[in-house]
């Protein structure tokens, strides 16, 4: 039987959320989608997986969490600017792509062709370390020799095979943003680094490089939406609809086709068993981190930032990132995760009311950048992009923890800041 004290939070969670949509007749405003998505999450996980047990104290963090970036948001005016002062209009905005787009596209491809690069030496990097024939059984069964060692322990990847992979991310942020001015056939180029992004995970069978790609891609897609003003009614078409369940069913195919390989080429397509651990990773993330959070103590220091924004402070050498972030796990009925989501990186570098005053400052800015895209600041898009990954990816952990996802944001800055110092950036 379901917890009152769970139904409660989450009906008011999807309240929320609904307020957001009326109040700014958008499902893209900051706090708006920020409470659907942990609205239908915990839903989907309470009537599809009732044997995953979710404590009320976590849904109502999240309840906080969304409140406090509601409340923020509040602050930001609706209007920023008078019309007549808006900062660019649709067509200038157009424009500018209109004039770009060729260099973002050639960048895009340079980018995927040193992807592809990295995608080659690393086969020939398995195929050297196990001695393997150039035959296609060979590569199938790969993956699953990788994985083992990675699970050992004993893999170590070359530096500059993980470099050159890493260019699948700004080109798959840079896609997402520059897909809605394209028309076909140049739109096929911005669909290329989720491909590679697959043959990667494939090679590697870890579903983090194609995650990572799909949700930049999406929070790049959902921000330009923003500033052509077509977020209005995104998910009330038929069509929108019926693309984002394309992607969920390709995902969720993919997510299949990686637990297969990390088998080995060899090994027997069982069904259930790969559901079970699909259901365990994707919905098993709420009662990892309500199960962390009911037996939780605040006893350590606080890192101030050194969970969640691990792969920024790696890059500028004030912290090392470390691979696996959480070394417990929670038993699951079908198996065991330690899938904390995002939440726990914000409690342990702010605590549990620090968190919430901090997304409260968040709750601010995010709605500010989705406020100067719609006003027609074209730089505002990678904030406002910055604030739909981290929402995107907070089921899992926060999506600073990587350092590739990181200079995606970086790179993207300098591509889409305007040089002559027009309105456009300002």
């Amino acid at each position: 039987m379901i917890n009152i004290g769970i139904i409660i939070p989450l009906i008011s969670l999807g309240s929320i959320g609904i307020f957001n949509r009326i109040n700014l007749r958008s499902w893209l405003a900051p706090a708006s989608i920020f409470s659907m998505l942990w609205f239908l999450l915990l839903s989907v996980t309470l009537f599809v997986a009732p044997e995953f047990p979710i404590y009320p104290f976590g849904v109502w963090y999240i309840l906080g969490i969304s409140v406090s970036l509601t409340l923020g948001s509040l602050l930001v005016p609706k209007h920023l600017l008078p019309q007549s002062e808006r900062y660019n209009s649709i067509e200038s905005i157009k424009l500018f792509f209109y004039n770009r787009s060729n260099f973002i596209l050639i960048l895009i491809a340079v980018f995927c062709l040193i992807s592809i690069v990295g995608i080659v030496v690393l086969l020939l990097f398995g195929i050297k370390r196990y001695e393997l024939n150039f035959n296609l059984f060979s590569l199938i069964s790969l993956p699953g020799q990788l994985y083992d060692d990675r699970d050992a322990g004993i893999l170590i990847v070359p530096l500059h095979i993980r470099y050159l992979t890493y260019f699948i991310m700004p080109s798959s942020l840079l896609s997402g943003i520059l897909i809605s001015f394209e028309n076909y056939p140049k739109k096929i180029i911005c669909y290329v680094p989720i491909i590679l992004a697959i043959l990667i995970g494939m090679v590697y069978t870890t579903r983090a490089t194609i995650l990572f790609s799909v949700v930049l891609f999406i929070s790049g897609l959902f921000s330009s939406y923003i500033i052509l003003k077509n977020d209005n009614n995104i998910f009330s078409s038929i069509g929108s609809l019926f693309s984002f369940g394309s992607i969920f069913l390709f995902l969720l195919f993919s997510w299949t086709l990686l637990q297969w390989l990390r088998g080995g080429g060899d090994s027997e397509f069982i069904f259930y068993p790969i559901i079970n651990s699909i259901k365990s990773a994707v919905l098993g993330s709420s009662t990892v981190f309500t199960t962390w959070l009911q037996n939780y103590n605040q006893h350590d220091a606080m890192s101030f930032g050194l969970y969640t924004f691990a792969g920024p402070l790696d890059i500028i050498g004030f912290n090392e990132r470390q691979l696996g972030f959480y070394s417990e796990f929670v038993s699951l009925p079908n198996g065991y995760s330690n899938i904390y989501t995002a939440f726990r990186g914000l409690i342990h570098d702010f605590t549990l009311t620090g968190s919430i005053l901090v997304c409260f400052c968040i709750g601010i800015f995010a709605q500010l950048s989705y406020q100067r895209c719609r006003d027609g600041n074209i730089i505002w898009l990678i904030p406002l992009s910055l604030f739909f990954a981290f929402t995107l990816f907070s089921p899992f952990i926060s999506i600073f923890s990587s350092n590739s996802a990181t200079m995606a944001w970086v790179i993207s800055f300098f591509v889409l800041i305007n040089r002559k110092k027009s309105s456009i950036d300002y």
